[in-house]
């Protein structure tokens, strides 16, 4: 029981991880895409 505990957390954690680094990614997209706009408008 403990290790199938164990291994919901890891998996929760692992799905929590991923999510969070792809929301991060598109953040980053984000700001980057509104440094290149701001470049071009000089």
């Amino acid at each position: 029981l403990a290790g199938t505990a164990f291994k919901q957390v890891v998996r929760y954690t692992g799905h929590e991880i991923l999510q969070n680094w792809k929301l991060i990614r598109v953040n980053h997209n984000l700001i980057e895409a509104d440094q290149v706009s701001a470049t071009v408008d000089d």
